[in-house]
C-alpha cells in the first residue's frame, strides 16, 4: 500500500455529516483523517511509553459505506505495519529510560511548558435587555427604508426583524428604529434569560442579535460583513496603500499586513490588481452556559474591495496549501485584539465585550512540525481511485459541546 505520514483527527464520537468535518480542515489546515480509536490509546500511553498509530482509510463522510473496503483498508494497514517493523528496526529502551520522566527542563528539575491558544473568544458582556416592537414593516428592507429615509447619520444594525416583530438591543423608541416600529407597543425581556433559554426559537433569535451586534461593534474598526461568503473581513480598496494591523502576538507587538494587492494576468494578457483581505469566519456556540465566538481564519480575494473575485477559489486554496499554524495562531490573535478592543472616544459605543482568546500552559511542548498530535502513518489502499466508492467515520464532539 501506498502511506503518508500526517495529522488524524480523534476522539470518541461518529461522524456521518460532513458539515462538522469542514470547519475543523478549514482550521485545521494539516488534518489527513478522522478515526474513533487512537485517541483513548494515546491517553493510556501518553508520558508512559512511545505510540504509533497505523491507519487504513476506507470510508468517506457523507457516503454510505463499504464493508469490503473495511476489510481491504484492514489488510492494507496490516500489511504495512508487517513492512514497516520488518524494516525499521526500534532500538529497546533501557529499564532507566523507560521509566524516567521526559519532560524536564534543561536542568532536570522544572518541567518545560507549551502555551496552547483557543480560537474561540468569550462573551465578556451584552446589553441586558431585548426589545420586541411591532411593525408594519413587511420585510427587513422596508424597515431599512425606513430608518434610512432622511437619515444621514450612523445607523445600528443591531436588530433582527422576525413574524413582522423586531427584536433590538437598543431602545426602538428612539433613534432611526422609531420610523419602523409602533412606539407604543415595546415590550423589554431580560436578554440573560434569552441567553439561557430551553426555548430554540428565542435562544435563536438571540444568537442572531449577536451576529447583528457584532457587525455593528466591527465596522468602528473598518471591517465588514460579506454576505455571500458570510465572514468578516478588513476592508481596504485598491487606491488605499497595503492596510497594516498593528496586535500583541503571542509574545512581543506585532504587526501584519491585513489588506494587500497581488499582480494577476489573465489568460489574454491583461494586467489586474486583487486585493486580499485577512478575514474569518465567525460563529457563536455555547458552552457551559457561557457564550463564544469562534474564530476560523480565512481570507478573501476582491477587484475592489467589495466584489469578490473570480480567482478567490484558486488564490485561497493556494494560500492555505502554503500556511501553517503558526501562521494561523498569529490571525487568531489578530481578531481577538480586535474584538476586544475598547470603543474608539467620540464613536460609537460597542454592543458587546470580548475576553482575549484564552491560552493554557501543558507541560508536554509541542513544536510546529509536531502538531500532529500522535505519530500516525496514514496507509491507504493500494488503488485510491476506487476508494471513493466507500464512506469515513470519523470522531469528535460538536462545537457546542466542545469548545
Amino acid at each position: 500500500p501506498t502511506f503518508a505520514a500526517g495529522a488524524i483527527a480523534s476522539s470518541d464520537r461518529l461522524v456521518k455529516d460532513p458539515k462538522v468535518l469542514f470547519p475543523w480542515i478549514e482550521t485545521a489546515r494539516h488534518l489527513q483523517a478522522i478515526e474513533m480509536e487512537a485517541a483513548g490509546v494515546y491517553r493510556a500511553t501518553r508520558e508512559r511509553c512511545l505510540m504509533l498509530a497505523i491507519r487504513g482509510i476506507s470510508d468517506i463522510v457523507g457516503l454510505k459505506r463499504s464493508d469490503a473496503w473495511t476489510k481491504y483498508a484492514c489488510a492494507s494497514a496490516a500489511a504495512f505495519a508487517r513492512a514497516f517493523f520488518r524494516t525499521r528496526p526500534i532500538a529497546p529502551r533501557s529499564a532507566r529510560s523507560a521509566t524516567a520522566p521526559t519532560n524536564v527542563g534543561a536542568d532536570g528539575d522544572a518541567p518545560r511548558l507549551d502555551t496552547l491558544f483557543l480560537n474561540m473568544a468569550r462573551v465578556a458582556e451584552y446589553p441586558p435587555t431585548i426589545y420586541v416592537s411591532s411593525t408594519d414593516c413587511t420585510t427587513a428592507k422596508q424597515v431599512w427604508g425606513r430608518m434610512r429615509d432622511g437619515n444621514t447619520g450612523f445607523i445600528s444594525n443591531a436588530w433582527v426583524f422576525h413574524s413582522k416583530c423586531i427584536y433590538s438591543f437598543d431602545d426602538p423608541s428612539r433613534g432611526p428604529l422609531s420610523k419602523a416600529v409602533d412606539v407604543t407597543n415595546i415590550e423589554a425581556h431580560d436578554a440573560e434569560e434569552w441567553s439561557r433559554s430551553d426555548n430554540p426559537d428565542r435562544r435563536r433569535l438571540f444568537v442572531n442579535l449577536l451576529g447583528s451586534a457584532l457587525r455593528d461593534d466591527l465596522a468602528i474598526f473598518n471591517v465588514r460583513f460579506a454576505a455571500d461568503d458570510r465572514v468578516f473581513m478588513f476592508a481596504g480598496r485598491l487606491e488605499e496603500p497595503a492596510r497594516v494591523h498593528r496586535y500583541k502576538n503571542a509574545r512581543v507587538m506585532s504587526t501584519m499586513t491585513v489588506v494587500q494587492k497581488y499582480p494577476h494576468k489573465t489568460k489574454d494578457g491583461r494586467e489586474l490588481t486583487v486585493l486580499r483581505h485577512l478575514a474569518f469566519d465567525g460563529r457563536f456556540r455555547q458552552v457551559e452556559g457561557d457564550w463564544y465566538l469562534e474564530i476560523s481564519p480565512t481570507y478573501r480575494f476582491t477587484t475592489d474591495g467589495r466584489q469578490k473575485s473570480w480567482v478567490h477559489e484558486q488564490r485561497l486554496s493556494g494560500i492555505k496549501r502554503i500556511e501553517g499554524n503558526r501562521a494561523v495562531l498569529s490571525q487568531v490573535l489578530a481578531w481577538s485584539s480586535v474584538l476586544s478592543a475598547p470603543s474608539p472616544d467620540g464613536g460609537p459605543k460597542r454592543h458587546l465585550r470580548f475576553d482575549p482568546v484564552p491560552s493554557f500552559e501543558i507541560e508536554q511542548p509541542i513544536g510546529d512540525d509536531e502538531l500532529t498530535s500522535i505519530e500516525v502513518v496514514d496507509a491507504a489502499p493500494a488503488k485510491p481511485e476506487t476508494v471513493r466508492d466507500g464512506a469515513v467515520e470519523g470522531s469528535a464532539s460538536e462545537c457546542e459541546a466542545t469548545p
